[in-house]
Formats: C-alpha cells, sequence, structure tokens
C-alpha cells in the first residue's frame, strides 16, 4: 500500500532534488526561463491573431500591407521556435547529461558508504533499484515541471484576462473543465506509481535473466545440460506472468479513468463555449472578431488551466520517486564513518577475537557463534569448514563490512568500531573466491582503480608474471589494456557484470 505523502514532505523532495539542478546544470534554468518568456508571447499572439487581421481589414488596410502584417507574425513565431530548438540541442541535452552524470556519481560515492548488511533486505534493495532508475530523468523532470507550472499559471492569466474582457462565462467553463482534469489526473499518477513499484521485484529477475544469456559460460551451460533451457525459459516466463497480472490488475482502472477525462473534456472544451459563442453572436453581444478570440480561448484557457493543476500535481509523483534517491543519499552510516582512528603503522599487527558471535538480521539464526582467535604479524593461519559454515562471513567480520553481534574485535589494541572502516580496510587484503571481472582493462581490474604512470604499469605486469598470465595478457594487441570481458579469459568462477 502506497503512504500518503504530506504536502511538507512533497515541497521538501521537489527542492531537495531541484538543487542539484541548480548545482550541477544552471544552464538549464536559464534555459526554461527563455522558454516560459517565448511560449507565453506565443499564447498571446495564437489567440488574438485573427482579430488583429480582421480588425485590420476592417480599418480598410490594403492587402499588401496585411500580408506583411501576418509574415512578420509568423516570421517571430519562426525564429522563436528556432531560438527554442538552437538551445534544445547545444544546451538541453549536454547539460542533462552532465546533471545525471553528476547526481551518479554522487549515488555512487554514497553507495560506499551504506553498510553492506542493508544491500541484502530486499526492501533497502528495491528501493535502491528504484532510485538508480531515476537518476537520469528525474532532476530535469522536476526542473521541466516547476518550468511548465509558471508558464501555466502565466498563460491562464493572459487568456483569462483577454477572454474574460469580452464574456465571462469562459473562465468558469475553462476552470471547471481543468480542475476535473486535475483531480483524475492525480488518481492515474498514484495509480501509476503503486503498479510500477510492485513491477521492480519481477522487472529485477526478467532483467537478471536477461543479463545472464550474454556471459560466455551461458552457451556452454545450454550445451551441457540438457535441462537448463527449460529452467531458464520457465524463471524469464515466471517473472512475465507477475508483470503481466499487476499490468491486467490496473488495466481497468486506468481504462475507466482515461474514459471518465473524455466525457467533461467534450463537454467543457467543445460543446459549451461553442454553444455560449453562437448564443452571443446571434445575440449581437460580440463582433466577429471577438468571436474568434472566444474561439481560441475555448481551448488555451483550460488548457493552460488543466496543465497548471496538472503539473502541481507532478510534484507529488516526482516526491514519490525522490524519495527513493533522498532515501539513498540520506542514510545513516553506522560503519562507514569518517570520524575513527587511523590505522598505525607504528604498532605491531595483532588481531584477537574475543568470543565473536554474529546473526544476519532478523537475527533468528547465529552463522557465527562464539568464535575466539589470536593472531598475530607472521602468523598463518586457514578457517576451514563447509560451504555455508561462516567462513566468509567471520573474514567480513574483521574486514569490519557487518557490525558483528556479540563479542570484540581488537586490532592493534584497539577496537575495530574504534577504527575508521576505510583506513582498516587499506591495510588487510580482502580476495573473494567469488570475484567480479569488470569490463574496464587487465590493469584496471587488478589495480581497482585508474592506472597512474609507469609504475603502476609494471606493478600490474609484474602480477600477472606471478600468476603465469604475463604471456596471455602480452599476446593481445592491447596488452593490459585490453578488457578481460572482450576475450576468452574469464573462467567458470569469474562474471562481468
Amino acid at each position: 500500500m502506497v503512504k500518503k505523502t504530506k504536502l511538507k514532505q512533497i515541497i521538501s523532495n521537489n527542492i531537495w532534488i531541484l538543487r542539484y539542478v541548480f548545482k550541477y546544470a544552471p544552464l538549464l534554468v536559464v534555459e526554461q526561463i527563455l522558454q516560459i518568456v517565448v511560449m507565453c508571447i506565443s499564447t498571446y499572439v495564437t489567440i488574438n491573431v485573427t482579430r488583429w487581421i480582421l480588425d485590420k481589414v476592417d480599418s480598410g488596410w490594403q492587402t499588401g500591407s496585411i500580408i506583411l502584417f501576418i509574415i512578420g507574425i509568423f516570421s517571430i513565431s519562426i525564429l522563436s521556435n528556432f531560438l527554442m530548438a538552437f538551445f534544445e540541442t547545444h544546451t538541453r541535452l549536454q547539460n542533462q547529461v552532465r546533471l545525471s552524470t553528476e547526481i551518479r556519481k554522487e549515488m555512487i560515492s554514497k553507495v560506499r558508504r551504506i553498510d553492506q548488511i542493508e544491500f541484502q533486505n530486499p526492501d533497502f534493495f528495491n528501493h535502491y533499484n528504484m532510485a538508480l532508475d531515476q537518476i537520469d530523468a528525474r532532476a530535469y523532470s522536476a526542473l521541466a515541471s516547476a518550468s511548465n507550472l509558471l508558464r501555466a499559471f502565466i498563460n491562464v492569466v493572459i487568456v483569462a484576462i483577454v477572454a474574460g474582457s469580452i464574456n465571462s462565462a469562459f473562465a468558469v467553463i475553462g476552470c471547471t473543465s481543468a480542475c476535473i482534469d486535475a483531480i483524475l489526473g492525480v488518481v492515474q499518477q498514484k495509480i501509476e506509481y503503486s503498479k510500477n513499484l510492485e513491477f521492480v521485484p519481477d522487472g529485477r529477475r526478467r532483467g537478471y535473466v536477461n543479463r545472464i544469456t550474454y556471459a560466455e559460460n551461458f552457451v556452454v551451460d545450454l550445451k551441457v545440460f540438457p535441462k537448463f533451457l527449460s529452467l531458464v525459459i520457465y524463471k524469464y516466463q515466471q517473472a512475465t506472468s507477475s508483470v503481466l497480472k499487476i499490468m491486467n490488475k490496473y488495466a481497468r482502472k486506468q481504462l475507466l479513468l482515461n474514459q471518465a477525462q473524455q466525457i467533461p473534456d467534450i463537454i467543457f472544451r467543445y460543446i459549451l463555449p461553442w454553444a455560449i459563442i453562437v448564443v452571443l453572436l446571434k445575440d449581437g453581444a460580440i463582433s466577429i472578431p471577438e468571436a474568434t478570440v472566444l474561439t481560441a480561448s475555448a481551448l488555451s484557457l483550460p488548457n493552460a488551466l488543466s496543465e497548471f493543476l496538472k503539473n502541481i500535481s507532478y510534484f507529488y509523483i516526482h516526491s514519490k520517486y525522490v524519495q527513493n534517491m533522498r532515501a539513498i543519499m540520506e542514510h545513516a552510516e553506522n560503519i562507514e564513518k569518517d570520524a575513527g582512528l587511523q590505522w598505525d603503522k607504528t604498532a605491531p599487527f595483532s588481531l584477537k577475537l574475543d568470543n565473536v558471535s554474529y546473526a544476519y538480521p532478523p537475527g533468528d539464526r547465529l552463522t557465527i557463534d562464539g568464535i575466539s582467535m589470536d593472531v598475530k604479524k607472521g602468523d598463518k593461519i586457514a578457517l576451514v569448514g563447509y560451504n555455508g559454515a561462516g567462513k566468509t562471513t567471520l573474514v567480513k567480520l574483521m574486514e569490519h563490512l557487518y557490525d558483528i553481534t556479540a563479542g570484540s574485535i581488537v586490532v592493534n589494541g584497539s577496537n575495530i568500531t574504534e577504527i575508521k572502516a576505510e583506513s582498516l580496510r587499506s591495510k588487510i587484503a580482502y580476495l573473494s573466491q567469488n570475484q567480479n571481472v569488470y569490463s574496464f582493462s587487465v590493469a584496471e581490474n587488478i589495480l581497482m582503480r585508474p592506472v597512474n604512470g609507469d609504475a603502476d604499469v609494471k606493478t600490474v605486469w609484474d602480477a600477472l608474471d606471478k600468476v603465469g598470465l604475463y604471456e596471455k595478457v602480452s599476446s593481445w594487441k592491447n596488452g593490459i589494456h585490453t578488457s578481460p570481458c572482450s576475450v576468452s579469459f574469464t573462467s567458470a568462477s569469474m562474471s562481468c557484470p
């Protein structure tokens, strides 16, 4: 169930995401201001241009002068459209890319500081996925809504003043139509958000099947295991079936709402305005030039007011999605804090575990139970046990990826919770049995950072020589600057995410 969102939270979330626009892409704000000016002038001209032309005819203007007047108006329109197209191609797209890039960089930096255990929480991971999905578009969408809101408000004022000066009934009709649209629009957006939220788990399952089909070993498994194909198809169909059920669940509601909008739309935007215009013309209450203004206003006013109210409602849906991003960016940092002791290089290395226990949330069963161990410099210790016995978990506790449930871990005389996590891990080498090979270069995969100079190159070649891969990598055209994911290099225990 979608929780109700308070107005204060809606405003706060939208201001929060808009701060990124002002911080990383202020030119997008300038572009939107120019668009507001151009579009509002265009609205004023559109509803008046026919009246102006007819007035010129009644005033006895020559045909040539009227034609020049028309050409002048539409030349200004063409120039305005060119100006907006120029900004869109030379400013908007580039700045949108820059904006999403900077937000994603902040998100990745923040993810590094969130406790590892959080990513094993399905609810947290679903919100994390939704946050990642929104990075590329949500900030600009919020800016566009703010811009459209202001533009629509100005358009409403312009059209209402012009049309109202002729007949005030048009303002009432336009307001009624727009309010109905806005109310139904909010309901539609709530339904759409609820649907998208339900899509996330099955969307991830479908995405996983899509990703594994890119792996080289996937094809081998298809050939070697006769029933594997049926398993993959079953999993994909299972997720697809759930997605289709969700679609069908919401389809009827969306259809009814769509139809509910059309009936009042036809009545208040077409039937009533035209009926009033006919009566006014027949009674001689308005002139033909004034009738053209009312005709244009019959659509312009409800459209502008509807856009104004809809964009107010858009902030609600922006807030729902931004809340996921904000929850990640503002997530509490328990382990990954800036505060703490730095690694003491002068102290003799020692690692002591005293009755250490650990249980994965919700903590029903201990994975590690009462482990004590004393490790000193030069010791060689092997942890042996069945799969799932807790060997990897114990190592992760020593790396302070998780907080222990009970007991204590002391490193160089200091409790592990008192040592800055980043400092601790910089001095403890950790190599997982499920090591990822990324679609970066061999050198970057080995260093796990950018290559900085010849010293790094030498380090990489030395490492390859020690593990027997020197000749293989040196045979590639680009050597250590080749991506291992682009060649037949990865083993069955490795994957290229």
